[in-house]
């Protein structure tokens, strides 16, 4: 394995040009046009399991009383009934993104990668522990359009299911 060169893009992109912004956002698109080209052979993490993130739990999470009928049918309105699936990052934000310059070199940390729905790469770039002017700025290049904050916020509550309730 070799090191790849550059610094994570969270330390400085609040510092980046307009230009250099457009550059990180336009590479970004790249990035995900790529990862959509590549067929998705079931829907979960890319070793063909459920979702499961080791980071947070070195265990498969199984949440007890948390989907009640109408939980389930209040959180998943908020996401597209019929829409494709792709193979994502799952955590494709600025502390995983490596940068020399305005430049991308890697992205790291595929620890959450798997074949999830279209909303889910969508959802986690706007994790609010990620933000800042500049992430702001380059996803509003990425998904123009209005930010879709209810399918956003229903993404992290159930994030937050899978994740915290035991």
């Amino acid at each position: 394995m070799e090191e790849i060169q550059g610094v994570q893009l969270k330390e400085v992109i609040d510092s980046f040009t307009p230009l250099q912004l457009e550059h990180i956002a336009s590479q970004i698109k790249d990035i995900l046009a790529d990862m959509h080209s590549v067929p998705a052979p079931h829907i979960g993490s890319v070793s063909g399991g459920p979702f499961q993130n080791s980071y947070f739990f070195p265990y498969a999470v199984k949440p007890q009383n948390a989907w009640t009928k109408e939980y389930a049918k209040e959180l998943l309105a908020n996401f597209p009934q019929d829409c494709p699936v792709n193979f994502s990052h799952g955590d494709l934000v600025p502390r995983n993104i490596l940068v020399e310059g305005s430049t991308i070199t890697g992205i790291v940390d595929w620890s959450m990668a798997g074949f999830y729905p279209e909303f889910w790469e969508y959802s986690r770039m706007y994790d609010d522990s990620e933000q800042s002017k500049g992430w702001g700025q380059v996803l509003s290049m990425i998904f123009p359009g209005p930010r879709l904050d209810n399918q956003i916020a229903s993404f992290h509550r159930l994030m937050g299911t899978l994740l915290y309730n035991l």
